[in-house]
């Protein structure tokens, strides 16, 4: 069945997914249960909702990824938007109110890259490939030496500068840096 054409990119979440459009437009589909759709409003736990992305302030995307049950993007701005399920602060919007549309990520600017774990996401920032994390944090995946949940984004220790790749598993995260590959977590 096909729901969109003219899509660039696909996310996939753990029962939702997100497609990047030519036009800069994010279109998702799935269960809706805890906003990760971000199309304004939540939905019933067993439903399939889908449409467009909510946004007044995100505009014209260029990457997008999905976690268990939240969705972030870049827009052509390089600004970072979460959406959805945010109770480990997963959105790194200074909060744990889960959000049905997308919400600036305030403490991140110029990105380049972001990826989404389960309940953790890190960004790429330009131009030295500063690494920021946010979220679940209880065996250390957000990489600023604490246990800590975090609701804003905190720089990764010892990762101010070269990274050009970042993938987030359940408890752990790796980085690209030059050549070389950095992990941490559980």
């Amino acid at each position: 069945v096909t729901l969109v054409s003219d899509v660039t990119d696909v996310a996939c979440g753990f029962e939702h997914t997100c497609a990047l459009l030519r036009n800069g437009s994010v279109f998702c589909f799935g269960n809706n249960l805890y906003g990760q759709l971000g199309i304004g409003r939540t939905g019933a736990s067993n439903g399939f909702e889908y449409g467009l992305v909510a946004s007044t302030i995100m505009k014209n995307v260029t990457i997008i990824k999905s976690g268990h049950e939240h969705s972030c993007a870049i827009d052509i701005s390089e600004s970072v938007f979460c959406w959805g399920r945010n109770g480990e602060g997963q959105l790194g919007i200074s909060s744990t109110e889960r959000k049905n549309s997308p919400a600036k990520v305030q403490v991140v600017s110029n990105a380049s890259h972001v990826s989404c774990g389960p309940q953790h996401t890190c960004a790429i920032t330009k131009p030295r490939g500063a690494l920021f994390c946010w979220g679940f944090n209880d065996v250390g995946p957000v990489g600023d030496g604490s246990r800590s949940n975090r609701i804003s984004p905190v720089p990764v220790s010892g990762l101010s500068h070269g990274a050009t790749s970042v993938a987030l598993g359940y408890r752990q995260t790796c980085a690209l840096v030059g050549n070389q590959l950095w992990c941490w977590g559980w």
